[in-house]
């Protein structure tokens, strides 16, 4: 449970920073989900060099830890947009 709640913390940061980055973009649900894709992809390299801590890269362990958070991060998002 707490990883899940300490994985929404990056996944959060991460995707708000790559909206920020393309506000400009008029396509929303392709900018949500490709944003948050993004978010994924890169929460899932950091983490799993986080995790390798000298061994080997835990690239499916930090993708699974992660995975759910952004989830949630991409309901609220489609949520929003489509309040709009």
């Amino acid at each position: 449970m707490f990883v899940i709640i300490g994985g929404l913390i990056p996944t959060f940061l991460i995707s708000r920073l790559l909206f920020l980055v393309t506000r400009k973009w008029d396509t929303r649900f392709k900018k949500v989900f490709l944003n948050n894709f993004v978010s994924l992809l890169i929460c899932t390299l950091l983490g799993a060099m986080g995790m390798a801590d000298g061994g080997a890269f835990a690239a499916v362990m930090a993708f699974s830890i992660y995975l759910i958070p952004q989830m949630v991060w991409l309901l609220v998002d489609l949520w929003r947009y489509r309040k709009k």
